[in-house]
């Protein structure tokens, strides 16, 4: 098995594979492969930050698109699903999220940039 900081590397490469093949589409969808190398990069500073711990932790984002906002998995490289609301799109992040702990959601405005995030911690048993 790889390393957390091996498979973020992994993450932001292939993302700027995806920025790279997007320089010609609409300034938002542009922003918003831009949005998601920047998570990837803070996923990096938080396995750097807190060592091991979070190893096991499961990256959500909730992304803007040109047709609105996507919640996507990015453990499993995937959309989760595609809201016309932020509101929507958070709101499932957060249920989504706090169900498969331990997990963290973040959340991008619409030029990409990360708004805030929310860390879930394993439940004590």
């Amino acid at each position: 098995m790889s390393k957390p900081i091996d498979q973020v590397k992994q993450t932001v490469s292939r993302i700027s594979e995806e920025i790279t093949g997007r320089l010609s589409d609409s300034p938002k969808a542009v922003a918003g492969a831009l949005g998601l190398a920047a998570a990837a990069a803070a996923g990096a500073y938080a396995v750097r930050r807190t060592g091991s711990r979070r190893t096991d932790m499961t990256p959500f984002h909730v992304v803007s698109t040109e047709d609105g906002w996507q919640l996507r998995n990015e453990g499993a490289d995937e959309v989760v699903a595609s809201f016309g609301r932020k509101r929507d799109a958070i709101r499932e992040g957060r249920r989504l999220a706090g169900d498969q702990r331990p997990s963290c959601l973040v959340v991008h405005n619409s030029d990409g940039t990360i708004s805030r995030t929310h860390t879930y911690r394993p439940q004590a048993t």
